[in-house]
C-alpha cells in the first residue's frame, strides 16, 4: 500500500487544491471499501425516507447531508488519514454532522442499507458498470468508461443529444 500511497500523494501534487495526508495508505489502512459504503447508503436512506434534508445546506458549498456525508468521509480518509471502514469513525462522522446516529445503525443492522447496497450492484451488472468513472448513454448501448477525456464525453453526449432518429451514432 505504501507505494501506491506514493503515486497517490505524487498525482495530487498536481491539484493544489486537493488536501491529503502524507501518511495515505501508510498508517490507517481500511480492509475494504464496503463498510464505508454501506454507511453512506444508510444515510442515503434517510434521505429517500424524508428523515435527512435533501437540501443544500449553509456552509456545505451548495451540497446536502448526504452528499456532504460522502466528501467528508473522503477527507477523513485521505486529509485525516482516519481508518474509514471502522464503525466508530462513521459514527463520530455522523454525530459531527448532527445525523442521527442511532437510525443510520438501525439500518445498518436490520439489513435495510445492505439490501440498498446489493440492489446498486445488481443495478451495476445489469448496466455491464465494470468500475468508476462509467457513464451508460442511449439506453445502454454506449459505455464509456476509466480515463476517459472530457472532450471524448462532450462528444459521445452530444451526439446522443442530436442524432436524428433512425440513425447509427457515430461515437
Amino acid at each position: 500500500y505504501a507505494g501506491f500511497g506514493k503515486h497517490v500523494l505524487e498525482v495530487c501534487q498536481q491539484f493544489p487544491h486537493v488536501e491529503i495526508s502524507a501518511q495515505v495508505w501508510c498508517d490507517e489502512i481500511p480492509k475494504s471499501s464496503a463498510n464505508a459504503h454501506l454507511f453512506l447508503k444508510a444515510v442515503q436512506l434517510l434521505e429517500q425516507a424524508g428523515e435527512v434534508s435533501c437540501d443544500a445546506q449553509p456552509g456545505c458549498h451548495g451540497r446536502n447531508l448526504f452528499e456532504e456525508t460522502v466528501w467528508r468521509l473522503r477527507q477523513s480518509f485521505f486529509r485525516d488519514n482516519k481508518n474509514i471502514a471502522q464503525l466508530d469513525c462513521q459514527l463520530a462522522l455522523a454525530a459531527e454532522m448532527g445525523l442521527p446516529c442511532d437510525r443510520i445503525v438501525e439500518l445498518l443492522h436490520d439489513g435495510a442499507a445492505m439490501a440498498a447496497l446489493c440492489r446498486d450492484t445488481d443495478l451495476c451488472q445489469e448496466y455491464g458498470v465494470a468500475g468508476s468513472p462509467s457513464y451508460i448513454l442511449n439506453e445502454g448501448r454506449q459505455k464509456l468508461y476509466g480515463n476517459v477525456g472530457y472532450k471524448v464525453i462532450a462528444a459521445n453526449v452530444q451526439e446522443v443529444l442530436n442524432q436524428p432518429q433512425h440513425q447509427a451514432s457515430w461515437c
